[in-house]
């Protein structure tokens, strides 16, 4: 990563990938080229990996909102 900013995401590209390792695992010993089934692996990790995300900032997001409007009172 080049900005400091970016390790989140990263650090959870990288949490995700277990999840499609035996589908890597799998898929390498079968039909498809390495190249191929890399790619597919880092397209699936990124899209669980961006999930995730949405979620972790979306409740951050909510948090804050609500505790910002119960500071108001």
């Amino acid at each position: 990563w080049k900005k400091k900013e970016d390790i989140v995401p990263y650090i959870v590209h990288e949490m995700c990938h277990p999840i499609t390792d035996p589908f890597y695992t799998k898929a390498i010993t079968r039909h498809t080229t390495k190249d191929e089934v890399e790619d597919e692996r880092e397209r699936l990790t990124d899209y669980i990996a961006n999930i995730i995300l949405l979620v972790i900032f979306t409740a951050i997001y909510i948090y804050t909102i609500k505790t910002h409007s119960n500071n108001k009172t």
